[in-house]
Parts: C-alpha cells; structure tokens; sequence
C-alpha cells in the first residue's frame, strides 16, 4: 500500500472481563493462547489443555470477570499473496499511503485488466486557484505550475498570467526582464509602427512606471525601476501599424495614432481635436514620494484611468516634491473617422483649410471643402447631397458620408482607415458599422476598450488592472506575484513582518558611494552629495562653490508646434563670457541629454529640430563657471510643451534678398505669417512679429526710426531700410513669440 515496511508477524495481546483479539487486515492468525490465574474461567470455552484456542474460532474468552480476569495474546502473520493483501487493505486512495507532496489517483492497473488501482503522484497545487477567468480553463502543470486552455479569440499570456485578448491587428512585444538600482526594459516596434499600448505586468512596489519614448524614429514601450532587486522589471508593447491620412481640416499629413505628454506636479493631458484616449500611463523617477491617494490611482500595469471628460491628470501628484521633481503621464490617442472627427477637430471652417480651388462651407452643421464646378443644377448632379448654383458654376455639398468625385456625390469607403480598430468594419452607404471584438464596446465610431475593472471583479486582497480587451486581478501595492508560486509576497524594499509588507532601512547597507549621503524612502532609498560637496560634470560629489546663477531661461515653459524648430535661450551672460569660462550639461526628463542629439547645441541654449512629443518635458542645465582654477556651479530648469496647430514663419522675398543690394535704395524684408489653429488678439498688428539684428554678442531688437520702418500687408510682415547703407549689412530675423511660442527665420543681407 505504499506505505513503510510492513512487519513479517504482529503479537497482539489483551486483558479484562472478555478479552478479545483479531488480526489487522492483511495478516492471518498463527496461534491465539488463553491464560487466567483462575482456572476454572477457562473451562468449557473451547480452550485446549495447553491454553490454545483454534484459529477457525475467535481468539476470545468470555465471561470472565473485572476480579477474576483472563488474557489472550494472538500471533498474526502477514499474507504470503501480496497481491491479495493490498485488494483487502488498499484497493482504493482511502488506504494508500502517499508522501505530504503527493496526492493518490485511481490508474489503470499495468496488466491492462481495466482494473483500476492507486497511485501516488506529484501533488499539484497550480490551479488551487483559478487564475485563467471567464476565458478559460486552468489546466495543472507540474507540482506548482499551470498553464491556460483558453476560448476561441484568446491566448494564454505567460506574463499576465491569465487568458488574454488575441490582437489580430496588434502585435505583442515583450522587453528583457531588468534588475537593478536604475532597471531599464524596452519593449521596441518594428520601423512603420507605433506603440498602441504600453504597460508593465505585476508592477512591483519600486518600479517607476512606464513611457512611451523614440530611438532612431523605433517607438519603444519602457518600463523603468529604481530599486529593483528581488523581482525583475518588464516592459511590454502592443505594436500595431503607423497609418498615416490626409487631414480633412488642414490638408496637412496626420497619423492615427498620436502621444500627448506632460511631466509636472500635477500633470494633465488631453488629446489633440479628432483624437480619442485609449490609455493613460504614468512615469516618475520619484515614485516612492506619491501620496496615497495617487499611488492608489495607479494600477499594476503602470496605467492611470481616464477622467469621464476624456482627460487624464493627477493633482499634486508627489508628497513633499523638492526642485524639478515631477510625474509624467502619457496619453495614446486614437484618430477617429468621418463627422466624429470633424466635429472636434475643425467644427467650423474657421479651422479649415481647403485645397486650391475650393471652398469651405457648412454642410448639415459640419464644414467641407467644396470644388466649383462649370455648369448649372437644371438636373440633378449630385446624388447623395445638395447642388447649389455659383454663377456659371455648381457645387455639390454632399451628405455625411459621401463626397464629390468630380461628377457627383460618391459613397465614402470608410474601412481602409479602419475607424473600428479592435472590431470588424463593414461599410455602408454613407456610412460603416462596426462587429467589435470580445471586451471592446463601440464608442464615438470606434471599438474602445470595456473597462471591466469598474465593476470590481476582483477580490478584495486584490487589484484590479484593465488590460486590452480584458482584466487581470494583481496583488496590492507592496505586494508582488512570486514568478514560482504565485502568491502575493513583499516586494522590494519591504520585508514580511507578522503578515504586512514594512519598509526595508536600504540605508543600512551603506549603498552610496563617496561623499553621499543616503536617505532611505518608503520602499526605497535615494543619495544625495554631502554638504560641502556638488555633482561635478562626471557624476561624481567634489568640493564646488554653489554660487547665485546669473544666468537664467529666456522662458521657463517654452511652448512649440509639431515640426517646428525650438529655441531655448539663456540669458544673464554674454557668449563671450560663456565660451570662454562655462561648461554646460544638461538633463531631460531626469536622464543625461545632449542637445545635439535631438538638434543643436548653442552657448546660450539649444535649439530642437523637429519638435514632437518626445521633445517634451523638463530639461535641467548644470552650468560649471571655471575662473582662475575656482569651479563654481547653477542650475537652470526649462519645460517645454507641444501646441496643437502651427506656425510658420518664412522670409518670402529671400531669394532676391540674397543679391547684394543697392545702398541709398529702399530695401524690404518680408516675413509671411502663417497660422493654424492659432488666434491672435490684434490680426493687423505689426508687432506681432519682431525684429531682430543677429550679431556675435547677441540679438538687438529693432524697432522704428528715422532709418527704419515696420509694416504689416496682407499677412506679410515688413522691415524697410528707407536708405540702407553698407553699415546695414547683416543677419536680421523675424520672430514670432507669443503665448509661450517662438518661431523664426533669418536673412543676411549685402548693402553695397
């Protein structure tokens, strides 16, 4: 029966009124002897002479009495038939012996006579908890391991743990598990793609969240920790394709999927008009500082959820936040299709642009570019929409859903924009519908994502993260899923004590290097240079004197435009002294940056090249003053931030101005301002742009003179030199700097 060893005989013995004995099953009786100091119990009770009594009776004498007792002792044999034992003792798992790891199960016996019989095997333990949901099947692997059988449209997803949405439009990235003080894990799309969703799996207590970033025009999903020892850091991306439309409001190139950022103490993002939120992520460096409201907010997954106005924000988001500590949240916006789009990406045609040769005009409350066409409307010319005469000209204003070919008003193929995105489209006239998948509902012409976590369907020891098309229930906070047993365990920086997670002194084990301090957090530590003692421009703590830092932002939130160049500008300090004395090195977002990276580096600033939402956030300039072997050292702090619409600003008459010029002749510079999306308080006033002089020691701002006019003309903006001279030689620019935007063009002109 599986059990220890059995002995070969037992002697059993027993003493009283009626004793009485019999063998344990599987054993036979040997010889069974009666006894008693009174004789004359044991007579007539079938005893021999000798005290025997045979083995096809009981071994037992009754009648005796408690003053008159008698005894028996029975020597048993174990069964000669093994076979036979083990069908009396243990034909079944009620009296199979199996180890504390093991658990016994009826199998077919090995003579294939269909009999079952017992058997020990591996107890396992992985579906004592059905981790696979509505989805699915939990199915035992090995002693403490399981594995998923999921329904049709899902897939076990080792990382999550439980049956996941399979994404026949999305691809599923995983990055590199990350350990340590500074854990880095990027999950990376394909070139032509962008990142759809990015989060983490059972985000442990120190991780820092996720963010959406760029490496070489590759979006990245990245997940981040800063003390991440015990369990390791995994960034994940759901990778789809770039699709890139025409913009039916500015003609412009636009991309269905867009990122909005912000880093700040109480960050806030929106989408741009068109665009719907599908997720909302959080990132920041000081993590542990999170008040407990906000820490609450903050899913699993590193996620944020979205505000009921389509908004995702978080107020006063760290307890005590020192300097240019911040949060960041990261929105993924969807394009939407058709009227959605139109009525809150240009719902007049004050926001709209129409190609050469046509017009924009309301149509059924919503603008469209309409082309005039030769001919009248004494027949019906445009089908689906309206026909409008324009002298000897007609114009179609079409139905929603439909637009003018040339000859009439055509069905609109909505489909190829997929405006469905987890569903199926089918097209219609003047219209599409959409069959969304499992866990999408349609919204706003688009298959979004059910929140399932709102209708807590998990326990209360647990956390409930939504995920694409799906949930998934996860420890609380300072707890972790062991990658082994599942279970809920202490995460880093903390220690189980009487069954709560507390907070581990980090600072104990002297992890800071020479000339710090260390501090320990909530789950975390940070070092900070002994007093006396600054970062130098390697990192490291030296002696430095901190010293008031003339030198300060232009502006310290420098607002641009997508595609624009970006200027950030020091002043305080000529470039002279700059050049010859300071060193500057900057950070973005908390992590070493070089402006030459992303654009270019200047002595008084940086210029960013083709700004876009990756370009925004706080960038931290440590300057190093060396005078005379003295090193001193300030910092400054600028934040930037993208505005939806453009500027731009040309120098129209820059080819003619690029021959020499004639001294004693008027000469005109024109600057052309275009805006989109941008409102200015006087239209007509020539101060809207400034002018300048570029000269090695700076800009000297021009303004008007006897020598000098500013005009504005039919949107042209205009500096004249009513009698230029060979003195007026030189750079000159035009900038537009309003509401926190800048923007610019140069000219160099010869005066001969």
């Amino acid at each position: 029966c599986n059990g220890p060893k059995l002995q070969k005989y037992k002697h059993l013995y027993s003493k009283g009124a009626s004793p009485s004995l019999e063998c344990p099953v599987g054993y036979e009786p040997v010889i069974c002897n009666a006894h008693s100091f009174w004789w004359d119990q044991l007579t007539n009770k079938g005893i021999s002479g000798v005290g025997v009594i045979p083995n096809e009776a009981a071994c037992a004498v009754p009648n005796c009495s408690d003053q008159k007792w008698c005894d028996v002792t029975l020597v048993c044999k174990l069964m000669d038939d093994l076979n036979a034992y083990a069908a009396k003792v243990c034909p079944d798992c009620e009296g199979w012996n199996c180890a504390a790891e093991e658990v016994c199960d009826m199998v077919e016996a090995e003579d294939d006579s269909e009999v079952k019989v017992p058997f020990c095997s591996e107890k396992q333990t992985g579906c004592d908890v059905d981790r696979c949901g509505d989805h699915g099947e939990c199915e035992a692997v090995g002693a403490d391991d399981y594995t998923c059988d999921c329904e049709d449209g899902f897939e076990f997803d080792e990382s999550a743990g439980t049956c996941m949405p399979k994404h026949s439009k999305y691809r599923t990235v995983y990055g590199d598990k990350a350990l340590g003080d500074d854990a880095h894990s990027y999950a990376s799309c394909n070139e032509g793609e962008k990142v759809m969703r990015c989060h983490t799996f059972g985000m442990p207590g120190a991780a820092d969240g996720v963010t959406i970033t760029s490496s070489n025009g590759v979006a990245r999903c990245e997940a981040r920790a800063s003390n991440s020892k015990k369990f390791p850091i995994m960034a994940v991306a759901y990778c789809g394709d770039d699709s890139v439309f025409t913009d039916p409001c500015t003609q412009d190139e636009i991309h269905g999927i867009e990122y909005r950022n912000k880093a700040d103490k109480s960050p806030s993002v929106e989408c741009p008009g068109g665009y719907v939120m599908e997720s909302c992520i959080f990132h920041s460096p000081w993590s542990q500082q999170l008040t407990a409201e906000n820490k609450l907010r903050i899913n699993s997954i590193g996620a944020v959820d979205i505000n009921d106005d389509g908004t995702c924000s978080m107020d006063n988001c760290l307890s005590n936040p020192a300097g240019h500590q911040w949060c960041k949240l990261t929105a993924v916006c969807k394009k939407l299709t058709g009227s959605e789009y139109l009525k809150t990406a240009c719902p007049t045609c004050e926001q709209v642009r129409c190609p050469a040769e046509q017009e924009c005009q309301m149509v059924k409350e919503l603008p469209m570019c309409v082309p005039r066409i030769p001919g009248g409307c004494e027949e019906d010319k445009c089908g689906k929409g309206e026909c409008q005469e324009d002298g000897s000209n007609y114009k179609c204003l079409c139905d929603e859903g439909y637009k003018f070919d040339g000859e009439t008003c055509s069905d609109v193929d909505e489909c190829p924009e997929e405006p469905c995105g987890n569903g199926e489209c089918t097209n219609t006239p003047g219209s599409y519908t959409c069959e969304c998948n499992k866990g999408y509902e349609l919204v706003h012409g688009t298959c979004e994502d059910i929140n399932e976590c709102l209708d807590t369907p998990c326990d209360d020891t647990e956390r409930c993260s939504n995920v694409e098309g799906s949930f998934i229930c996860d420890c609380l906070d300072t707890f972790v899923k062991d990658p082994k047993t599942k279970d809920c365990v202490c995460t880093d920086g903390y220690e189980n004590e009487d069954g709560k997670c507390v907070d581990i002194d980090e600072c104990e084990d002297s992890p800071c290097g020479e000339n710090q301090d260390c501090f320990n957090e909530v789950g975390n530590y940070h070092c900070e240079c002994t007093e006396g003692t600054e970062k130098g421009q390697d990192g490291s703590c030296m002696a430095l004197q901190i010293v008031d830092c003339d030198i300060k932002p232009k502006k310290e939130k420098v607002k641009g435009f997508k595609g624009m160049n970006v200027n950030v500008k020091l002043v305080g300090e000529k470039k002279k002294t700059l050049k010859k004395y300071a060193t500057i090195t900057w950070e973005k977002n908390n992590d070493p940056w070089k402006p030459k990276d992303d654009g270019k580096d200047k002595l008084n600033g940086f210029m960013i090249r083709d700004f876009d939402v990756d370009d925004v956030g706080v960038y931290v300039g440590s300057i190093f003053i060396d005078q005379d072997g003295e090193v001193s050292k300030c910092e400054v702090e600028v934040e930037t931030e993208l505005v939806e619409g453009s500027v731009t600003l040309t120098v129209e008459n820059e080819e003619a101005l690029m021959k020499p010029q004639k001294a004693g002749k008027e000469l005109k510079i024109k600057c052309d301002l275009d805006l989109d999306n941008v409102k200015l308080d006087d239209p007509k006033n020539p101060d809207n742009v400034n002018w300048y002089k570029v000269t090695e020691d700076g800009e000297e701002l021009m303004d008007d003179s006897d020598t000098i006019g500013i005009e504005r003309g039919r949107g042209v903006y205009i500096l004249v030199f009513k009698n230029p001279t060979p003195e007026d030689t030189g750079t000159y620019r035009c900038e537009f700097d309003q509401m926190g935007m800048e923007v610019s063009d140069d000219v160099t002109i010869e005066v001969v």
